[in-house]
This record gives structure tokens, sequence and C-alpha cells, in this order.
């Protein structure tokens, strides 16, 4: 009987991370990726990095760029 307990909380949490992962999917939906012809430049903007300089997004020009937010609320 232990063990029929133990597999029906597998599948229901199975069955709970599929659904859960299909409403992911769909509240993602309008973060897709853009196609190429439908991109846009960046705005220009200027940040400090890790150790306080400040970095020109000019300076970044044709390098791939990766902006992370983090926020503590």
């Amino acid at each position: 009987m232990h063990s029929r307990s133990i597999i029906s909380i597998i599948a229901s949490l199975l069955v709970y991370g599929l659904y859960s992962i299909g409403g992911v999917a769909s509240a993602l939906d309008p973060f897709r990726a853009l196609t190429p012809g439908q991109s846009m430049p960046a705005p220009a903007f200027t940040l400090p990095d890790h150790q306080g300089t400040l970095v020109h997004s000019a300076d970044l020009q044709g390098k791939v760029v990766v902006v992370r937010f983090w926020a503590t609320w």
C-alpha cells in the first residue's frame, strides 16, 4: 500500500509539472524572439559595469551584449 501512495504522489507531481509548464509557455508567448526583419537597434545607453566603470552602448556595437536586470523586491 505504501508504494501505491508514493506512485500516486509522483504521478500527481508529474501532471502538475506538465500543467505548470504549459501555463508558463503560454504566458511567455509575447516574449518570443523577433525575426531578423523585425529587429530594431537598441536605444543608446550608458550603464556601470561590475567595477563601476561606465560602459557606453556605442562601444559595444557589433558585439553580443547580455544585460542582466536584477531587483530585490
